[in-house]
Protein backbone atom coordinates (compact mmCIF):
# COMPACT_ATOMS: atom_id res chain seq x y z
CA UNK A 1 0.00 0.00 0.00
CA UNK A 2 1.55 3.33 -1.07
CA UNK A 3 0.58 6.77 0.89
CA UNK A 4 -2.95 7.03 1.47
CA UNK A 5 -3.18 10.88 -0.42
CA UNK A 6 -0.97 13.72 -0.52
CA UNK A 7 -1.55 17.05 -1.07
CA UNK A 8 -1.91 19.31 -4.34
CA UNK A 9 -0.97 22.58 -4.61
CA UNK A 10 -3.68 24.33 -6.92
CA UNK A 11 -0.43 25.68 -9.25
CA UNK A 12 -0.04 22.34 -10.43
CA UNK A 13 -3.69 21.79 -11.15
CA UNK A 14 -3.36 24.60 -13.13
CA UNK A 15 -0.76 23.20 -15.13
CA UNK A 16 -2.08 19.75 -15.72
CA UNK A 17 -5.36 20.63 -16.07
CA UNK A 18 -6.80 21.04 -20.03
CA UNK A 19 -9.28 23.63 -19.98
CA UNK A 20 -11.56 23.39 -23.15
CA UNK A 21 -14.84 25.33 -23.70
CA UNK A 22 -17.51 24.05 -25.88
CA UNK A 23 -19.54 26.24 -28.10
CA UNK A 24 -22.89 26.31 -26.57
CA UNK A 25 -21.60 25.72 -23.15
CA UNK A 26 -21.92 28.26 -20.00
CA UNK A 27 -19.11 30.39 -19.66
CA UNK A 28 -18.56 28.55 -16.12
CA UNK A 29 -17.43 25.18 -18.00
CA UNK A 30 -13.72 26.77 -17.65
CA UNK A 31 -14.18 25.89 -14.29
CA UNK A 32 -15.29 21.82 -14.90
CA UNK A 33 -11.85 20.13 -15.10
CA UNK A 34 -10.80 21.77 -12.40
CA UNK A 35 -14.02 21.14 -10.60
CA UNK A 36 -13.70 17.11 -11.34
CA UNK A 37 -10.31 16.87 -10.89
CA UNK A 38 -10.95 18.17 -6.98
CA UNK A 39 -14.53 16.03 -6.28
CA UNK A 40 -12.42 12.66 -7.83
CA UNK A 41 -9.23 13.76 -5.31
CA UNK A 42 -11.56 14.45 -2.16
CA UNK A 43 -13.50 11.04 -2.91
CA UNK A 44 -10.51 9.13 -3.57
CA UNK A 45 -8.46 10.27 -0.44
CA UNK A 46 -11.99 9.82 1.42
CA UNK A 47 -12.15 6.39 0.32
CA UNK A 48 -8.56 5.14 1.23
CA UNK A 49 -8.87 6.47 4.76
CA UNK A 50 -11.88 4.41 5.26
CA UNK A 51 -10.29 0.80 3.59
CA UNK A 52 -7.31 2.10 5.89
CA UNK A 53 -8.92 2.28 8.91
CA UNK A 54 -11.63 -0.37 8.10
CA UNK A 55 -14.89 1.95 8.42
CA UNK A 56 -18.49 0.59 7.95
CA UNK A 57 -18.64 2.84 4.86
CA UNK A 58 -16.00 0.60 2.90
CA UNK A 59 -17.74 -2.45 3.55
CA UNK A 60 -21.19 -1.24 3.22
CA UNK A 61 -20.32 0.45 -0.07
CA UNK A 62 -17.80 -2.26 -1.88
CA UNK A 63 -18.76 -4.97 -4.56
CA UNK A 64 -15.82 -7.32 -3.31
CA UNK A 65 -15.79 -10.25 -1.29
CA UNK A 66 -14.27 -9.60 1.89
CA UNK A 67 -14.06 -10.85 5.78
CA UNK A 68 -13.13 -8.20 8.56
CA UNK A 69 -12.18 -9.71 12.25
CA UNK A 70 -11.98 -7.32 15.03
CA UNK A 71 -11.05 -8.42 18.99
CA UNK A 72 -10.75 -5.47 21.18
CA UNK A 73 -9.52 -4.63 24.41
CA UNK A 74 -10.96 -1.98 26.50
CA UNK A 75 -9.02 -0.88 29.65
CA UNK A 76 -10.88 1.90 32.17
CA UNK A 77 -9.67 3.85 35.00
CA UNK A 78 -9.76 1.13 37.69
CA UNK A 79 -8.00 -0.89 35.45
CA UNK A 80 -10.56 -3.43 34.45
CA UNK A 81 -10.55 -5.08 31.10
CA UNK A 82 -13.13 -5.83 29.02
CA UNK A 83 -12.36 -7.91 25.80
CA UNK A 84 -14.85 -7.85 22.99
CA UNK A 85 -14.84 -10.17 19.60
CA UNK A 86 -16.72 -8.60 16.30
CA UNK A 87 -17.01 -10.00 12.35
CA UNK A 88 -18.58 -9.41 9.24
CA UNK A 89 -17.92 -11.43 5.73
CA UNK A 90 -19.28 -10.44 2.47
CA UNK A 91 -18.93 -12.58 -0.23
CA UNK A 92 -20.05 -11.85 -3.62
CA UNK A 93 -22.27 -14.89 -5.37
CA UNK A 94 -21.32 -16.03 -8.58
CA UNK A 95 -23.41 -15.38 -11.35
CA UNK A 96 -24.93 -12.23 -10.41
CA UNK A 97 -22.59 -9.94 -11.37
CA UNK A 98 -21.77 -8.78 -8.08
CA UNK A 99 -24.94 -7.34 -7.30
CA UNK A 100 -25.92 -10.20 -4.64
CA UNK A 101 -23.60 -10.89 -1.78
CA UNK A 102 -23.84 -13.21 1.08
CA UNK A 103 -23.57 -11.02 4.59
CA UNK A 104 -22.07 -12.80 7.59
CA UNK A 105 -22.14 -10.98 10.62
CA UNK A 106 -22.06 -10.20 14.17
CA UNK A 107 -25.08 -8.01 15.97
CA UNK A 108 -26.49 -7.02 13.03
CA UNK A 109 -28.72 -3.88 14.25
CA UNK A 110 -25.27 -1.94 14.91
CA UNK A 111 -24.70 -1.13 11.06
CA UNK A 112 -28.77 0.29 11.05
CA UNK A 113 -28.52 2.23 14.44
CA UNK A 114 -25.59 3.92 13.94
CA UNK A 115 -26.41 7.10 16.10
CA UNK A 116 -26.85 4.60 19.42
CA UNK A 117 -24.47 1.92 18.51
CA UNK A 118 -21.25 3.71 16.99
CA UNK A 119 -18.45 1.96 15.43
CA UNK A 120 -15.32 1.28 16.73
CA UNK A 121 -14.10 3.08 19.93
CA UNK A 122 -16.58 6.21 19.97
CA UNK A 123 -18.95 7.09 22.47
CA UNK A 124 -20.13 3.94 24.13
CA UNK A 125 -21.08 2.94 27.43
CA UNK A 126 -18.61 -0.33 27.35
CA UNK A 127 -17.40 -2.67 24.86
CA UNK A 128 -19.70 -6.04 24.74
CA UNK A 129 -19.31 -9.42 23.56
CA UNK A 130 -21.45 -9.91 20.81
CA UNK A 131 -24.68 -11.57 21.41
CA UNK A 132 -26.36 -12.18 18.14
CA UNK A 133 -24.93 -13.89 14.70
CA UNK A 134 -26.68 -13.01 11.66
CA UNK A 135 -26.86 -14.29 7.66
CA UNK A 136 -28.31 -12.38 5.30
CA UNK A 137 -28.78 -11.79 1.13
CA UNK A 138 -28.25 -8.66 0.11
CA UNK A 139 -29.00 -7.21 -3.29
CA UNK A 140 -26.84 -4.11 -4.49
CA UNK A 141 -27.00 -1.70 -6.97
CA UNK A 142 -24.13 1.18 -7.80
CA UNK A 143 -25.22 4.04 -10.49
CA UNK A 144 -22.49 5.85 -12.01
CA UNK A 145 -23.78 9.25 -10.49
CA UNK A 146 -21.80 8.20 -7.27
CA UNK A 147 -25.48 6.89 -6.12
CA UNK A 148 -25.61 3.50 -3.88
CA UNK A 149 -28.89 1.25 -3.21
CA UNK A 150 -28.62 -2.10 -1.14
CA UNK A 151 -31.11 -4.21 0.28
CA UNK A 152 -30.75 -6.88 3.35
CA UNK A 153 -33.03 -9.72 4.03
CA UNK A 154 -31.65 -11.65 6.87
CA UNK A 155 -32.10 -13.90 10.29
CA UNK A 156 -30.55 -13.42 13.37
CA UNK A 157 -29.50 -16.14 15.56
CA UNK A 158 -29.87 -15.34 19.33
CA UNK A 159 -32.26 -17.47 21.57
CA UNK A 160 -34.49 -18.09 18.26
CA UNK A 161 -34.51 -17.10 14.78
CA UNK A 162 -35.31 -13.25 14.18
CA UNK A 163 -35.74 -12.01 10.56
CA UNK A 164 -34.47 -8.35 10.10
CA UNK A 165 -34.29 -6.00 6.65
CA UNK A 166 -32.37 -3.30 5.91
CA UNK A 167 -32.79 -0.47 2.88
CA UNK A 168 -29.96 1.51 2.62
CA UNK A 169 -29.37 4.10 0.20
CA UNK A 170 -26.38 6.76 -0.34
CA UNK A 171 -25.30 9.37 -2.45
CA UNK A 172 -22.30 11.91 -2.80
CA UNK A 173 -22.21 15.16 -3.47
CA UNK A 174 -18.93 16.69 -4.57
CA UNK A 175 -18.87 21.18 -4.18
CA UNK A 176 -15.12 22.20 -5.16
CA UNK A 177 -12.63 21.09 -2.03
CA UNK A 178 -15.80 19.49 -0.25
CA UNK A 179 -17.94 16.84 -0.06
CA UNK A 180 -21.57 15.99 0.91
CA UNK A 181 -22.64 12.45 1.38
CA UNK A 182 -26.15 11.31 2.76
CA UNK A 183 -27.00 8.25 4.38
CA UNK A 184 -29.96 6.82 3.97
CA UNK A 185 -31.12 3.64 6.20
CA UNK A 186 -34.90 1.83 7.10
CA UNK A 187 -34.76 -1.36 9.15
CA UNK A 188 -36.82 -3.32 10.37
CA UNK A 189 -35.91 -6.15 13.72
CA UNK A 190 -38.19 -8.23 15.40
CA UNK A 191 -36.76 -7.14 18.89
CA UNK A 192 -36.55 -2.91 18.45
CA UNK A 193 -39.34 -2.46 15.14
CA UNK A 194 -38.92 -0.78 12.89
CA UNK A 195 -36.61 2.73 12.23
CA UNK A 196 -34.52 5.05 10.35
CA UNK A 197 -30.85 6.39 10.35
CA UNK A 198 -29.47 9.10 8.62
CA UNK A 199 -25.91 10.23 8.39
CA UNK A 200 -24.46 13.28 6.96
CA UNK A 201 -20.97 13.21 6.20
CA UNK A 202 -18.84 16.60 5.31
CA UNK A 203 -15.14 16.41 3.91
CA UNK A 204 -12.14 18.33 2.86
CA UNK A 205 -8.77 17.52 2.69
CA UNK A 206 -6.06 19.52 3.96
CA UNK A 207 -2.62 20.62 3.64
CA UNK A 208 -0.16 17.82 5.24
CA UNK A 209 -2.00 15.06 4.20
CA UNK A 210 -4.95 15.51 6.50
CA UNK A 211 -8.59 14.85 6.09
CA UNK A 212 -11.52 16.99 7.72
CA UNK A 213 -14.64 15.16 8.33
CA UNK A 214 -17.94 15.96 10.39
CA UNK A 215 -20.13 13.41 10.71
CA UNK A 216 -23.42 13.26 12.04
CA UNK A 217 -25.83 10.25 12.94
CA UNK A 218 -29.35 10.74 13.75
CA UNK A 219 -31.61 7.51 14.57
CA UNK A 220 -35.05 6.84 15.39
CA UNK A 221 -36.88 4.22 17.21
CA UNK A 222 -40.76 4.16 16.23
CA UNK A 223 -41.25 1.33 19.19
CA UNK A 224 -39.24 4.08 21.66
CA UNK A 225 -40.24 6.44 19.76
CA UNK A 226 -36.83 7.74 20.75
CA UNK A 227 -34.37 10.03 18.84
CA UNK A 228 -30.67 9.50 18.90
CA UNK A 229 -28.18 11.97 17.60
CA UNK A 230 -24.42 12.01 17.33
CA UNK A 231 -22.11 14.16 15.92
CA UNK A 232 -18.33 13.43 15.72
CA UNK A 233 -15.65 16.13 14.21
CA UNK A 234 -12.55 14.12 13.13
CA UNK A 235 -9.37 15.06 11.56
CA UNK A 236 -6.99 12.09 9.84
CA UNK A 237 -3.64 12.50 9.48
CA UNK A 238 -1.70 10.11 7.17
CA UNK A 239 1.66 9.87 8.63
CA UNK A 240 3.43 7.21 5.92
CA UNK A 241 2.33 4.50 4.33
CA UNK A 242 2.07 2.27 7.18
CA UNK A 243 0.61 4.35 9.95
CA UNK A 244 -2.27 7.22 10.34
CA UNK A 245 -4.11 8.97 13.17
CA UNK A 246 -7.31 9.79 13.63
CA UNK A 247 -8.23 12.81 16.17
CA UNK A 248 -12.41 13.15 17.19
CA UNK A 249 -14.67 14.77 19.46
CA UNK A 250 -17.74 13.79 19.70
CA UNK A 251 -21.22 13.75 21.73
CA UNK A 252 -24.41 11.69 22.01
CA UNK A 253 -27.44 12.73 22.82
CA UNK A 254 -31.06 11.38 23.32
CA UNK A 255 -34.83 12.15 23.78
CA UNK A 256 -35.48 9.12 25.55
CA UNK A 257 -36.02 8.87 29.32
CA UNK A 258 -35.65 12.15 28.92
CA UNK A 259 -34.08 14.41 26.37
CA UNK A 260 -30.64 15.16 27.38
CA UNK A 261 -26.85 14.67 26.26
CA UNK A 262 -25.87 11.00 27.65
CA UNK A 263 -22.25 11.42 26.64
CA UNK A 264 -19.03 13.39 25.51
CA UNK A 265 -15.85 12.30 24.37
CA UNK A 266 -12.24 13.06 23.12
CA UNK A 267 -10.39 10.18 21.95
CA UNK A 268 -7.14 9.72 19.94
CA UNK A 269 -6.54 6.20 17.29
CA UNK A 270 -3.17 5.76 16.27
CA UNK A 271 -3.55 2.92 13.67
CA UNK A 272 -0.30 0.97 12.30
CA UNK A 273 -0.55 -1.76 9.40
CA UNK A 274 0.98 -4.47 11.18
CA UNK A 275 1.39 -6.91 8.01
CA UNK A 276 0.44 -6.59 4.19
CA UNK A 277 -2.15 -4.83 3.57
CA UNK A 278 -4.53 -7.42 6.14
CA UNK A 279 -3.37 -6.71 9.47
CA UNK A 280 -4.16 -3.86 11.76
CA UNK A 281 -2.88 -2.49 15.21
CA UNK A 282 -4.84 0.08 16.98
CA UNK A 283 -4.42 2.12 20.11
CA UNK A 284 -6.78 4.56 21.33
CA UNK A 285 -6.56 6.42 24.71
CA UNK A 286 -10.22 8.48 24.98
CA UNK A 287 -12.11 10.58 27.74
CA UNK A 288 -15.30 9.97 28.13
CA UNK A 289 -17.67 12.13 29.81
CA UNK A 290 -21.06 10.37 30.54
CA UNK A 291 -24.24 11.94 32.29
CA UNK A 292 -24.22 9.23 34.98
CA UNK A 293 -21.25 10.34 36.55
CA UNK A 294 -22.30 14.51 35.92
CA UNK A 295 -19.68 14.56 32.93
CA UNK A 296 -16.84 13.93 35.32
CA UNK A 297 -13.92 12.83 33.13
CA UNK A 298 -13.43 8.70 32.61
CA UNK A 299 -10.57 7.65 31.19
CA UNK A 300 -9.85 4.49 29.43
CA UNK A 301 -7.83 2.56 26.43
CA UNK A 302 -8.99 0.81 23.89
CA UNK A 303 -6.64 -1.51 22.07
CA UNK A 304 -7.44 -3.81 19.05
CA UNK A 305 -6.23 -5.83 16.57
CA UNK A 306 -7.79 -6.38 13.37
CA UNK A 307 -7.81 -8.46 10.36
CA UNK A 308 -9.35 -8.20 6.75
CA UNK A 309 -9.11 -10.78 4.29
CA UNK A 310 -9.99 -10.21 0.57
CA UNK A 311 -8.99 -7.41 -1.94
CA UNK A 312 -11.56 -4.78 -0.97
CA UNK A 313 -9.08 -2.88 1.42
CA UNK A 314 -6.44 -2.94 -1.79
CA UNK A 315 -6.24 0.20 -3.71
Amino acid sequence: MTALCGYIPATVLAEEVPIEIGGDGSIFDVLNPAHDFWSDMVADYSGRLDRFFGDDRNFEETNKSMVQLDFTQLIDEGGEHRTTFSGRAKLALPQAQKRLHLLLETDPEDVATSAINPEGPVPTSEIASPDSYAAALRYRKEREDRWDFSTDIGIRFRSGLDPYTRLRGSGALPLGFWRFKLTETLFWFRTIGPGETTRLDIERPLPAELLFRSATHATWLNDDRSFTVRQDLSIYQTLDARRALLYMISGLGTTQPVTQMEEYVVLLRYRPRLHHDWLFGEISPQVHYPVETDYHPDLRLVLGLEMLFGNANRR
